[in-house]
């Protein structure tokens, strides 16, 4: 039914049978509210038009326009020179035509968030909303404001999604020069972006390629793409290719190809692609140092792993497509593991895996190895509860090691054994202790004492047998001491040691049923009973080994405090030490202190701060000072604004010192486009 009204009075004209409703006129239907200053309704033909000051609405959208025809019959509705406003999108256009599953729109104007004069927005001549879900667009202009950027004939995308991105970083940097840097991608469809990298340096050229990104969800399936492409012809000098890298010459034809893959099928199936071509080891470094320190040596591989209800079966593959660095290569690597589970109706767990590898490639010491290993282990273990408080687990383990076909080698065998447990206990306490200043309503306190041993009798063989390439790597966490998942297996020591420990945690209530942790303290002390030679000192080791002590206090929701800390028990010396103190007003200000020194090799300090005067506006530092040479390494300074309603711009300030190839000063601007 119609529902017709006005503020003003509603005529009839019997020549041309017209309802006339002016001042504030209201047609109110099934699917559609109509205001304007004039509406007029054609009895005979169920036709209707409006004039003045209009505001159409409907479940989907809110419309302005010059005036309307509304076929009432049909539910067919055209307007001219019309804003329309959605929760996704914001429209000018010249003519909107609207029926029942779709919108078509002619010479629009279509803005992802809210309109203004930095605003990204994509320029149409002719496109359909169907179902207000998928937008099909001809004759697109992609533009930043007014400026035009990108064309294509035609894309097809989803009304929630906006159809371009763009990443822009520009600056000046003394082996640079200036520069500019931009990844922009073009949505062709709801699956795919279709985009590219153009950079502009101006101490070294122009680096340029393509971009693609590919998200498909089907049931059953999904699959994710990223690749990327850059390539510059380097016009920095010889001394400036090189700087930092003195036994590595880079050609002046320099390129990187990145490519992530990632493909799920159903449940049970994953693979994942990487490709990591560079021209050379400091191509990403230079040109792309974001993307750099995140994953500074090149790796292609491709993995799949299948999921069964008991058992991971994988397969990998290393592709050597750069050879910077002397490592030997497991590849193919293949990989069955069997959970835990029953043993044959028992009481007792069992588990088990076996890997299979190719090895090729040059170890650290630059020697040639080839040739095929398996590594296979068995494992048995027997949890026992016997109260509440009290869990008890026996375990016993095998590891077989089978080189064969190693080039220089005999075939070898090794079997190494493990006898062990692992005892945890649980206790805790509580009490009515209140304090309103410190948000303390409450307080539990848990103990958990842990206690683990290990027996790895001495494997019998001469060690020059077989070639050493799973070798111990330094690493100043605590150490893996259970067979099945060591490392180093090439190079194993015998093994005969306890593991204490006790976890302490001290929690409050919020008063809402939310539990807060006040404080952690975690401390583990190694008893080495079997004493070896440290490779690194060439010393035995202490029979009181390392204490590995965590410690984190949050006394109020505005302070806290983290402490990772290695203590040489046997001489009470401090070998590490990493601190994290952080002092914050929610999102308004945040002080932060790091500190990370290892005894005879480091000890850095930093300080990060950061406020935000307003909704729009943040500054914030970073400075980082080495002890041992008493010199600022890094200070950064920045400030995030927002320009417009849909861009991020963030301005730095970076002072180095002792950079091997980055700039001692560098000034940089960054804008991203908001994701909404």
């Amino acid at each position: 039914g119609l529902e017709l009204s006005a503020d003003g009075p509603i005529e009839y004209d019997p020549i041309d049978k017209h309802l006339i409703a002016t001042d504030n006129a209201q047609l109110i239907s099934q699917s559609v509210s109509i205001k304007a200053d004039k509406m007029e309704i054609s009895s005979d033909n169920n036709y209707a038009s409006a004039s003045g000051n209009i505001i159409l609405t409907n479940d989907k959208m809110f419309v302005g326009a010059d005036s309307i025809d509304y076929n009432l019959q049909d539910q067919q509705i055209t307007a001219n020179n019309c804003k329309i406003f959605s929760q996704l999108v914001t429209i000018d256009a010249t003519r909107l035509y609207i029926e029942r599953r779709y919108q078509k729109i002619d010479n629009g104007v279509l803005y992802f968030g809210q309109p203004d004069s930095f605003a990204p927005n994509i320029s149409v001549k002719k496109f359909e909303i169907r179902k207000f879900r998928t937008i099909h667009a001809k004759s697109v202009v992609f533009k930043i404001g007014k400026l035009p950027i990108f064309y294509l004939p035609a894309c097809t995308f989803p009304v929630a999604q906006r159809p371009f991105w763009l990443k822009n970083d520009c600056g000046i940097q003394r082996n640079l020069g200036g520069f500019i840097r931009n990844d922009f991608y073009f949505r062709t469809n709801k699956h795919t972006k279709i985009g590219g990298l153009l950079d502009i340096y101006t101490r070294r050229g122009i680096l340029f390629g393509p971009a693609l990104h590919i998200e498909n969800t089907t049931p059953g399936r999904k699959k994710t793409s990223e690749t990327k492409f850059g390539f510059i012809h380097d016009r920095g000098s010889k001394k400036l290719r090189n700087k930092g890298n003195p036994s590595r010459f880079i050609k002046q034809d320099r390129f990187f190809l990145e490519s992530k893959n990632i493909l799920h099928f159903g449940e049970n199936f994953d693979t994942l692609a990487q490709v990591s071509l560079w021209s050379d080891p400091e191509v990403m470094r230079d040109f792309r140092p974001a993307s750099y320190f995140d994953e500074q040596i090149p790796d292609s591989f491709v993995e799949s792993t299948y999921s069964g209800k008991n058992f991971v079966f994988s397969a990998f593959s290393r592709l050597r497509l750069n050879n910077f660095h002397d490592t030997v290569s497991q590849t193919p690597d293949l990989h069955a593991e069997m959970l835990p589970r029953k043993l044959a109706g028992t009481k007792i767990y069992h588990r088990a895996f076996i890997n299979y590898s190719h090895l090729k490639g040059r170890d650290r010491h630059g020697i040639k190895h080839e040739g095929d290993k398996f590594d296979e282990y068995y494992g048995i273990f027997l949890p026992v509860t016997s109260s509440n408080w009290l869990s008890f687990t026996p375990m016993a383990g095998i590891r077989a090691i089978e080189n064969f076909n190693c080039n220089g080698y005999k075939d070898y065998s090794r079997f190494i054994t493990q006898v062990g447990f692992d005892a945890n206990m649980l206790f805790s306490g509580r009490s009515n202790f209140t304090n309103e200043v410190w948000e303390i309503h409450g307080l539990k306190h848990i103990i958990q004492p842990v206690i683990q041993y290990r027996y790895i009798p001495e494997v019998k063989g001469d060690a020059k047998n077989f070639p050493i390439i799973e070798h111990d790597t330094f690493d100043t966490n605590i150490p893996t001491i259970d067979l099945s998942e060591i490392r180093n297996i090439d190079e194993i020591n015998p093994q005969n040691m306890f593991r204490l420990g006790v976890k302490n945690t001290i929690q409050t209530s919020t008063g809402q049923y939310i539990a807060r942790d006040l404080l952690k303290f975690n401390i583990f002390q190694d008893v080495i009973l079997r004493r070896n030679i440290n490779k690194y000192t060439n010393k035995k080791d202490s029979t009181l080994s390392n204490s590995y002590i965590f410690f984190e206090i949050n006394p109020i929701h505005w302070l806290s405090f983290q402490c990772y800390s290695q203590v040489y028990t046997k001489r009470m010396t401090l070998q590490e030490i990493t601190t994290s103190t952080s002092i914050h007003d929610a999102n308004v200000w945040k002080l932060e202190f790091l500190t990370h020194c290892i005894q005879h090799d480091t000890c850095q300090y930093g300080l990060r701060v950061s406020a935000r005067l307003n909704s729009r506006i943040e500054l914030s530092s970073l400075t980082q000072y080495d002890a041992r040479i008493k010199k600022f390494t890094e200070q950064r300074f920045s400030l995030k604004s927002k320009l417009g309603h849909s861009w991020n711009v963030e301005y730095f300030i970076t002072l180095r010192n002792k950079a091997s190839r980055e700039s001692r000063c560098q000034a940089s601007v960054k804008l991203d486009l908001i994701e909404f």
